[in-house]
């Protein structure tokens, strides 16, 4: 039983405390009284956190059942795969239709263009906000781009895209900032070769933009398809506050920087350097 004093806490001081909590202090806690049970369930699938194929799957067979106590398909608004090491999603998987998320978080995840489309399926443009692919197969940023063009209807949610150490093109991502016209955040750390093209697409599609950080992958120390062209586009973005597009011989030198300091007023943070 709950302590007094913790028992009769408003329901919404209860709710923030249990955030805090990891997922294990959150199971523990929700044994202590049916009161805290609901809040703690809810809380665990909010945004569950898959390390396995099997919790994956696990978590997906569950959302499948009909007979289900809780309704878990509601309190879903999140789903983090964070795989140890990659891990092929299966073809067989099956998450629900009707589910979809707010935040999508990808890490090692590989899959074949239909376990991709099965794991895109939870990109929605009426919910989605955030969406992190890290170390994920080529399959998985197709997938991406194709959802965002399957929903047809602009992802005015969507703010914020991290694309991390995945091999990436720019057609890649003139295609996904078209769907994206609210986008604040880009992140494109450790990926292929990217261009102007890439750069001119977003200053191009999103207006918006404030965060902008391109950078070459580890094994790759400089590269020259950036320039000028890109900073004088990135100078017209008014809510521009942070760039960081390193390793780009063109643009190596303070007069770049200092110049676009000088010409993009909202500009706080300008790291042009070539480590």
């Amino acid at each position: 039983m709950l302590p007094n004093a913790f028992g009769k806490l408003p329901l919404d001081i209860l709710i923030q405390i249990v955030r805090y909590l990891d997922e294990k202090s959150q199971l523990e806690l929700g044994l202590t009284s049916k009161k805290i049970s609901s809040i703690c369930c809810k809380q665990l699938w909010h945004t569950r956190t898959c390390t396995s194929i099997s919790a994956l799957e696990a978590w997906a067979n569950t959302l499948n059942k009909e007979d289900n106590v809780h309704p878990y398909h509601e309190w879903v608004i999140g789903l983090n795969l964070a795989f140890d090491s990659i891990q092929f999603v299966p073809d067989s998987i099956l998450i629900p239709r009707q589910i979809t998320t707010r935040t999508l978080k990808l890490l090692n995840v590989h899959a074949t263009p239909t376990a991709s489309r099965s794991v895109m399926r939870l990109i929605s443009c009426e919910k989605t906000e955030e969406v992190e692919i890290n170390k994920c197969s080529v399959e998985i940023i197709a997938g991406f781009a194709t959802r965002l063009e399957f929903n047809r209807n602009k992802h005015l949610k969507l703010n914020r895209i991290s694309i991390i150490d995945c091999f990436l093109l720019d057609t890649q991502v003139a295609h996904i900032v078209s769907f994206t016209p609210n986008l604040r955040s880009f992140t494109s750390e450790g990926c292929s070769y990217l261009s102007d093209t890439a750069i001119l697409a977003i200053t191009e599609h999103c207006p918006l933009i404030e965060t902008m950080i391109v950078t070459l992958p580890n094994h790759i120390r400089q590269s020259n398809t950036i320039t000028v062209s890109s900073l004088k586009a990135l100078s017209k973005c008014k809510k521009l506050t942070k760039l960081i597009c390193k390793g780009q011989v063109r643009l190596i030198g303070d007069e770049h920087r200092i110049w676009l300091l000088k010409n993009c007023p909202s500009l706080e943070y300008c790291d042009l350097s070539y480590d």
